[in-house]
């Protein structure tokens, strides 16, 4: 154990406590990728009406991407995020398919790498 800088004088830090809080969480943001993958596959195959602004908001916060970074991912402007997030606009319905494949490879990738 290590002894921790804190005010209290005798505290230790549980490093193998801290190990296992810090992979339960990696676990579950890989979970909430997964999850979101299969959710955009969905939405990729799928005929009925999706919620598109509501689905690539929630991409944006799992993925953790400010609208600068999923506009140059996606290769549109930035305002065109926001336009869709707020449910504005949204893309061609023959557009969608490959903007739900960009997400999901990107969650696919980071998952990945959590797991690693």
């Amino acid at each position: 154990m290590i002894k921790a800088h804190s005010q209290s004088p005798g505290a230790f830090i549980d490093i193998g406590h801290l190990v296992a809080l810090v992979e339960a969480a990696r676990a579950q943001m890989a979970g909430a990728l997964d999850e979101l993958v299969a959710k955009l596959a969905d939405a990729s195959s799928s005929d009925a009406d999706v919620d598109f602004g509501g689905l690539v908001k929630a991409a944006q916060r799992i993925l953790e991407l400010d609208d600068g970074e999923m506009a140059r991912m996606l290769k549109v402007s930035r305002p065109t995020v926001g336009r869709w997030i707020r449910g504005v606009s949204q893309p061609h319905p023959l557009g969608r398919g490959a903007i739900f494949e960009a997400l999901g490879g990107h969650a696919r990738v980071k998952a990945k790498n959590l797991r690693s």
